[in-house]
């Protein structure tokens, strides 16, 4: 099925992929009072929306004559009950003879009568990254395709936070807010009922049912399970049963974790002059190494070694001499933190792009 002038979508009414892999319509989030039109997997529960067209200006969820189609110029465009408009491609058309397309891809396209591609979705990024599709900047016109959060799950306009590439070369994965404040579901770690310690030592090891807290109660550091599975840990999970294993500053003055028979099973094995380094948890959520407690000298941090999730401050990118890359890496499943299928990165050509690809 093709959107057309006189084929268009109304309430009640999909645009399915030809491999009924993604889906279009109208939805109002969580039940809210706006509605919009938007692209969501078909297959996967609950619904997960990948693009929408109205981001900005939402329907009433009341509104039940709206309908999206293409005008008398040509153009795709949403309308409400009342055929006021509401959101258009907007875009140079010869004739009325376009009509819009739903790929497999999850890119919703408008082409012209013979076929040419006159308009695609994956040009406006919303909040998620698909295979395909590429967040850049252009140089000469100063146009910039950033991700950017909901304003709240029910709203989708303009949220606190975007992610993109910075302008510099190399370019670099940056994640910006219009506030200074951090996410701030990481204040919810402090209602854990543990004890708090602010530094890790050779004489002061973090152990179960203790946590290290960030100077401003920001962030929170400690052994957990996730979905309260049997084990936990990375690529080398400790047993849930485990209640004996610490995190400590090694008489080598490396960040050890060792479980409850002391065997390692984690360091951050690097060269370090003296035992008297300490560990301690930034405001900004990074984990850092120093040569001791106050000190300014930074041995090694977390941030070098992203998981899945972007912090403010912390950089996606590549070594051109060592080759590392630093990218964000899936959870195997929600309960095995282990690497998983997909990750995303830089590319390592100039002028870099941000990529998804299957490990």
């Amino acid at each position: 099925m093709k959107l057309t002038s006189s084929q268009p979508l109304a309430e009640g009414q999909t645009l399915v992929s030809p491999g009924h892999i993604f889906e279009l319509g109208f939805f109002s989030p969580n039940n809210s009072a706006n509605k919009y039109v938007g692209i969501w997997h078909k297959t996967i529960f609950p619904r997960k929306v990948v693009s929408v067209a109205n981001i900005e200006k939402a329907l009433s969820v009341t509104d039940t004559l709206a309908s999206f189609t293409i005008n008398s110029n040509g153009n795709l465009e949403l309308v409400d009950g009342k055929q006021s408009s509401i959101w258009s491609t907007n875009i140079s058309v010869s004739s009325n003879g376009s009509a819009a397309l739903l790929l497999d891809s999850g890119d919703f396209v408008v082409q012209d009568d013979i076929g040419a591609q006159l308009w695609r979705s994956f040009d406006y990024p919303v909040d998620t990254l698909l295979p395909m599709m590429l967040l850049g900047f252009d140089n000469k016109s100063g146009k910039r395709d950033v991700l950017t959060a909901w304003k709240s799950e029910s709203d989708g306009s303009t949220g606190l936070f975007s992610v993109g590439l910075a302008p510099q070369i190399p370019t670099q994965i940056a994640l910006s807010s219009t506030m200074f404040i951090l996410f701030l579901f990481s204040l919810l770690l402090s209602q854990h009922h543990c004890a708090e310690v602010y530094n890790i030592s050779s004489s002061q090891p973090l152990a179960q049912g203790q946590t290290l807290v960030s100077p401003c109660r920001i962030f929170e550091l400690g052994f957990f399970s996730p979905n309260n599975n049997s084990d936990n840990n990375k690529e080398k999970p400790i047993a849930a049963a485990d209640t004996l294993a610490s995190l400590a500053i090694t008489s080598n003055g490396n960040l050890e974790l060792v479980d409850g028979k002391q065997n390692s099973v984690w360091s951050t094995n690097i060269p370090v002059p003296s035992n008297t380094s300490a560990a301690m948890l930034l405001d900004s959520g990074n984990f850092v190494v120093k040569v001791s407690i106050g000190a300014a000298d930074q041995l090694w941090q977390s941030f070098d070694y992203p998981g899945d999730t972007l912090l403010p401050s912390m950089r996606l990118g590549f070594d051109s001499k060592s080759g590392k890359r630093n990218v964000l890496t899936a959870w195997k499943s929600e309960s095995d933190p282990s690497t998983g299928m997909f990750l995303i990165g830089l590319t390592p050509q100039l002028p870099s792009q941000i990529v998804i690809r299957m490990n």
